[in-house]
């Protein structure tokens, strides 16, 4: 197993620093994405007096091109993210492929692409659970706030007043609503999270959630990274895998593993949030980079475990 060893060694080395550059770079992205909702905030917009101009637009198409000005600084480090992950995910590829031309045949075979895909899915994990997974933004588009008075209650206060005498035209009103409909153009938020897993656990710290911040930093990444060495650990030593005892500890740490459970809850969360949308207030949620890693590395590690088992057997 030496050759594999070397060359996923060599793939851990770089592929840690371009996943460094990529949990960067997205946390980056989602602080750009937060302060580009500023301008645009619901406290923000409705406090602006100068929104309220029925004649003017200009402070509205300033606080938009403001957010727009901002969103183009997030795309170009999405660019970057999207091409360090296409680095990455070539760097794993690259990996099997030369460990299926080492070992075609080597008796070794099975075991050596499980030792391979169990170090491309330790990569993955890294990323997956440090970079943002999951994107939410609530806002409304072209609020529309009505603005209406009461004409009797103007009646009433300029009668009280003597005023009524002086301005015969207001008679007009007395029975009427006085008013316009006021129309933010453009996006108002109200909310915009973006997080990673570790990110959500810290925040359960926090806020004191402990046993909710424990299950999934238990389940969702420490099972997880202990399955992957101790598959690891058994491809290096194959007579630990012939034993009854180590095999089982890993086949235990399997069912306790939670990973593929966050996949499917996320895929849920995602769905049910697309359809929260009510009343004018859009709530849109959007899959980011960390998922589609952790996903990965799920797919990756369930694909290990089963070729592990299969060449320990053997």
């Amino acid at each position: 197993m030496a050759p594999v060893l070397i060359l996923g060694i060599i793939t851990l080395v770089i592929g840690h620093f371009i996943s460094v550059q990529i949990v960067d770079d997205s946390k980056e992205v989602a602080r750009i994405k937060l302060e580009s909702t500023e301008p645009l905030l619901m406290v923000n917009r409705i406090m602006n007096v100068n929104e309220w101009n029925p004649v003017s637009k200009a402070a509205q198409k300033a606080a938009m091109k403001k957010h727009n000005e901002i969103i183009a600084q997030a795309n170009e480090a999405q660019e970057r993210i999207d091409r360090h992950a296409v680095v990455i995910v070539w760097l794993a590829v690259g990996l099997v492929v030369l460990t299926v031309l080492l070992y075609l045949k080597s008796t070794y075979l099975k075991a050596s692409i499980a030792m391979s895909l169990a170090i491309s899915a330790l990569l993955f994990l890294r990323i997956g659970v440090d970079a943002p997974s999951m994107e939410i933004q609530v806002y409304s588009e072209n609020l529309r706030i009505p603005v209406k008075i009461s004409g009797t209650h103007i009646y009433d206060y300029l009668k009280d007043g003597s005023y009524t005498k002086y301005l015969p035209f207001i008679e007009f009103i007395k029975n009427r609503e006085v008013g316009f409909d006021q129309v933010f153009y453009g996006k108002i938020y109200y909310q915009y999270q973006t997080k990673s897993i570790l990110e959500s656990i810290e925040l359960l710290f926090k806020a004191n959630n402990h046993v909710v911040a424990w299950a999934l930093l238990l389940f969702s990444v420490i099972l997880p990274l202990l399955k992957l060495l101790l598959n690891a650990w058994i491809l290096i030593w194959p007579r630990l895998g012939q034993e009854k005892t180590f095999p089982a500890i890993v086949y235990y740490l399997s069912k306790w593993s939670m990973a593929d459970v966050f996949v499917v809850a996320m895929f849920l969360t995602y769905l049910s949030l697309q359809n929260m949308g009510q009343q004018g207030v859009t709530v849109e949620s959007q899959v980011s980079i960390g998922f589609y890693f952790f996903l990965a590395y799920v797919v990756l590690s369930i694909a290990s475990s089963v070729l592990t088992q299969n060449s320990t057997r053997k």
